[in-house]
Parts: structure tokens; C-alpha cells; sequence
């Protein structure tokens, strides 16, 4: 399941050929579960808990530490944000990218799009046109419409497109039998994400304005008019940090972006300089969306399980909050240095 999700993935195999920056630091133990998660391999973190009740809503269904932490990923009803986290680090990571390209765009950290389709959607929704509501918001909108169009990327140029982040947990949808092609999983996953969009909308106009079946609503008409062909890009990052083609088309438009602005100043080839910045984006959201799993795993061990004297961890295995690199370095600098013995002082 790893091998077919990460063989092929430039993002996922960051991890293993990326060293951690400044802005990317890995405490040891998420280096650790990364590493794991890319292999395949039991986590060292779900060793010590492993058999143990994880705690979540009781109408929810009771799952038990297992040996790769795939149920703490994927149980549902348990208390805090943490694949909320997990998926604004996503948005908030492309975003910031988006930004340093100067490509013009909504979403992110600071400007949503929660008010996209406002001017069509009345006040005080009932429950079920609210949940369809949260559905056709999207997480980003990029304005590619001014940008000098290339040959990569075209489902992105001339148009305004909406992006849906996607997080895929280590589900029943990897262990399917027609899962046999490398990041099959994350492309199922983005591909469902515009017939939602679709979906949402249709119901939306039929509640809301009584639009007649076989005709468009005035919402359907609106999402029609982003991307192309009304298209909602499905950005899907999965649970080996593997990704889905719209990262990559993403990632190909800001590359290119920062390439234009590159071969102003230097006499460089633009296909040369594309690679490189292709590359740059490659390992640093690479090693974001890796290290990102591996704290959510963390998280939930620490948040969703009862610590009792049988279930508590020896000191070797607690995870230290400023144990990261910089640190480890600083304590081998200090550490005491012996001498080699050698014949004792002479006495004066």
C-alpha cells in the first residue's frame, strides 16, 4: 500500500531526498514517523500503547491502537482539530507559495472565500442547505487570468479556478482490490471532489430557488463560470504525503511564475529556471505534508489515549519539546570532552 502510493510521488519521496530547513524542522520522533509511514513499517510511536482504547464519541466506532497507527489517523469522533490543523497547514503552505509567485489569489490563513456565492444563498439556512452551503465553498480561488500562458498547466490558464485541499487517512480506500496503480487513491479522491461541488449546488438551487430537474439554478450557472467548465481542482494529499496531478498543476503554475520574474534579472533559460524552482517546491511541500501526518500522529497519541502507569512511555521514549535539530546539534557541541590519558604532571 505505501510501495503503489509513494513510488512514483516526488512529493511523498521529499522526505528521503530533502534535508529539513530552517522554515521545515523535524522534532525526532516526527522524522521518525515519517520515515515509518514512507516504508511502511509499525510506528515506534504506537509500540509502547499498541492493543489500547482510543478514545472518541461512544456512537462512533471503538477502534484500538494498531501497530502502523493507521486507526489513530482514522477514527472519527475524537476530540480536538487535528486533521482541521493538518488541512490549513495544507491550504496555508500553497497559499504562501502562491504569494511569493505574486499570482493573485483568495484563500488561505486571511482571505477566505466564505462569501463566494453569498450574493445568491439567502439568510438563515436550515441545517441541510447549510451543509450543502459548506460544501461549494472552496479553499482557495486562483486568478490565472492575467498570467502569460505556457504549455504546462493548462487547466489553470486564462480562467478563475476554485481549489478544494483534500486530506485522504489511511482508509478502506487504499485497501481496495482495483488499487493497483501508483496514486490511484488520491486520483479517485480528487476526481470525486467537482462532481461534489456540482452535487451541492444543484441541491442548493432546487431548495432555495425550486429550479426546475434537467435545467441550471442561478448557483450551478455561477460555479459554471470558474475554471473550465465550471471545474473545481481537487488538491488531495494523502496519507504517504503522496499527491494528486492538481498539486502538481499548481506547482508547475507557481514554478513558472517565479521562473518569468527569475529571467528578467539573470540570463538564464526559462525551462532551466522552472526546474529549479519545480524542485524548490518539491522538497519544501514535500517534507511540509510528511512532517504534518507525522504530528497529527502525535497529537492524537497523546490527546486521545488514557496515560496510565501501564500505558505511560519510559523516558527514552517521551518525545522532548526541543527536540529538533538545532538542538541536537548544540548539545553534541557542548557535551564534556575527554582527554586521552597520558603521564602525570611533573612536580615542580
Amino acid at each position: 500500500m505505501s510501495f503503489l502510493s509513494s513510488c512514483q510521488d516526488k512529493f511523498s519521496n521529499a522526505i528521503l531526498k530533502a534535508m529539513p530547513t530552517r522554515n521545515i524542522l523535524f522534532s525526532h520522533h516526527e522524522f521518525q514517523e515519517a520515515v515509518a509511514t514512507h516504508f511502511g513499517i509499525p510506528s515506534p510511536i504506537c509500540h509502547p500503547v499498541l492493543g489500547q482504547r482510543i478514545l472518541n464519541n461512544p456512537k462512533c466506532t471503538q477502534l484500538r491502537v494498531d501497530r502502523y497507527g493507521y486507526n489513530l489517523k482514522t477514527i472519527t469522533g475524537a476530540t480536538g482539530d487535528h486533521i482541521r490543523t493538518l488541512h490549513d497547514n495544507i491550504v496555508a503552505t500553497i497559499s504562501s507559495s502562491l504569494s511569493n509567485a505574486a499570482i493573485s489569489h483568495r484563500g488561505g490563513p486571511y482571505r477566505t472565500c466564505k462569501d463566494l456565492f453569498s450574493h445568491l444563498i439567502p439568510q438563515n439556512l436550515c441545517e441541510e442547505n447549510d451543509r450543502h452551503l459548506q460544501g461549494i465553498i472552496p479553499d482557495l480561488m486562483i486568478d490565472a487570468t492575467r498570467l502569460i500562458p505556457f504549455t504546462q498547466a493548462e487547466s489553470l490558464q486564462g480562467v478563475i479556478s476554485l481549489v478544494d485541499a483534500k486530506t485522504l487517512a489511511p482508509g478502506l480506500v487504499y485497501s481496495e482490490h482495483s488499487n493497483t496503480k501508483p496514486n490511484e487513491a488520491v486520483e479517485k479522491r480528487s476526481s470525486a471532489v467537482n462532481t461534489q461541488y456540482h452535487r451541492h449546488a444543484h441541491k442548493l438551487d432546487r431548495n432555495l430557488h425550486h429550479t426546475a430537474p434537467g435545467t441550471l439554478g442561478i448557483i450551478e450557472q455561477e460555479l459554471n463560470t470558474y475554471g473550465h467548465s465550471g471545474r473545481v481542482l481537487g488538491a488531495v494529499v494523502g496519507a504517504f504525503s503522496e499527491c494528486s496531478k492538481d498539486i502538481y498543476t499548481i506547482r508547475d503554475l507557481i514554478a513558472h511564475c517565479q521562473a518569468l520574474r527569475l529571467t528578467d534579472h539573470l540570463a538564464m533559460d526559462l525551462t532551466i529556471a522552472s526546474g529549479i524552482f519545480k524542485h524548490q517546491l518539491t522538497h519544501h511541500w514535500g517534507l511540509t505534508f510528511s512532517r504534518g501526518w507525522a504530528r497529527l500522529l502525535l497529537q492524537r497519541r497523546r490527546d486521545l489515549l488514557q496515560h496510565g502507569p501501564a500505558s505511560t512511555p519510559s523516558p527514552r521514549q517521551q518525545p522532548h519539546h526541543r527536540d529538533n535539530y538545532a538542538d541536537a546539534f548544540l548539545r553534541h557541541r557542548r557535551r564534556p570532552r575527554f582527554s586521552r590519558p597520558g603521564p602525570p604532571p611533573r612536580r615542580a
